[in-house]
């Protein structure tokens, strides 16, 4: 089974970066340590495809209408401007994807970490960078409906209009605003990207691959092949190939390793303290303008929604900040 997305790029269903990659480094000299220190890296992640038009209010979909218990507003930034919706993930459809799954995470982190139950929906900011100061973390507009909660009655169905928010380029990341897409999810396997290789994030969570000189001596025995194969920009062997293999981290997810373009926005201050806890630069869900598929960040670009997922299962959303920035 496969994925194309709108840019063209064909990936394997599910894709296992921690196979792709390590049949890859498998074939430079030097890379035999990094090739172990990378299967203790690895995280699931659930990648987001598109399954039709979305029906069930109470579902896993992008943009349309989100699920509001009778007698719920709408949510609206602090001038009183209704909040533009960007997608919703109910955890037990989650968790039964990851149950189903024939995909062994190699690591307890990443999805097992989520909650099992309940609904979880972010809202953007409908103003110049979607809100964003790109100077903290940014608090992120987001609700949790537990399962308890998701019995109530909706207050309309997921086709039912969504507030006006205007017609310009920070109206809406969507795509098609107004048309709510249900996903589904694959379980796969995630590493992390070059630059946390490279620039050292979390040197504690790297271990051998946040060692510079370590790098440096991989890359001296391997080249330049090292990032160039390890990022997915080559495969070894195929001087030319016919398509650009899809890079490490990238894409529509849920979980797993974030794809950081431009400066890491882990490494921001927390104006909130429950967004400074050491569980809070987990990726919860990332959405990709280069999948073509639901978003459009700015000049094509990524956005990231972190948070603590302990925090998160006792249906608390304090911890939830975000980021986006353009490739």
């Amino acid at each position: 089974m496969t994925s194309t997305s709108e840019t063209g790029t064909t990936r394997p269903l599910p894709y296992d970066e921690l196979a792709v990659v390590t049949s890859r480094l498998g074939l430079l000299e030097g890379a035999e340590d990094v090739v172990d220190a990378l299967a203790d890296l690895a995280q699931a992640q659930a990648r987001l495809l598109p399954d039709g038009p979305a029906t069930d209010v109470r579902g896993s979909y992008v943009g349309g209408h989100p699920f509001l218990p009778a007698g719920t507003s709408w949510p609206t930034d602090e001038a009183g401007a209704p909040l533009a919706f960007v997608a919703q993930v109910n955890f037990a459809d989650l968790a039964a994807a990851l149950a189903a799954s024939d995909v062994a995470p190699a690591s307890t982190r990443g999805l097992q970490e989520l909650p099992d139950s309940g609904l979880l929906q972010w809202f953007v900011p409908a103003v110049e960078c979607f809100g964003l100061s790109f100077e903290h973390r940014d608090r992120a507009y987001a609700r949790f409906h537990s399962a308890e909660e998701l019995t109530r009655e909706a207050a309309q169905p997921v086709s039912a209009a969504v507030p006006d928010t205007g017609s310009g380029e920070w109206s809406s990341p969507l795509l098609h605003r107004d048309r709510a897409t249900a996903v589904r999810f694959v379980v796969e396997s995630s590493l992390p990207a070059v630059t946390d290789l490279h620039e050292g994030y979390r040197p504690e969570r790297l271990g051998v691959l946040g060692d510079e000189d370590r790098l440096e001596r991989i890359g001296e025995a391997a080249g330049s092949a090292f990032t160039d194969v390890y990022g997915g920009d080559t495969v070894p062997g195929q001087d030319d190939p016919e398509e650009e293999p899809p890079a490490i981290g990238g894409g529509d997810k849920v979980g797993g390793w974030p794809c950081i373009v431009q400066g890491d926005p882990r490494c921001a201050d927390a104006q909130d303290p429950a967004a400074a806890a050491p569980g809070a630069d987990t990726l919860i869900l990332q959405l990709d303008s280069d999948e073509g598929v639901f978003t459009e960040w700015g000049d094509s670009g990524i956005s990231w929604l972190f948070g603590d997922p302990a925090s998160l299962r006792r249906g608390e959303t304090s911890s939830l900040w975000w980021s986006w920035a353009c490739y």
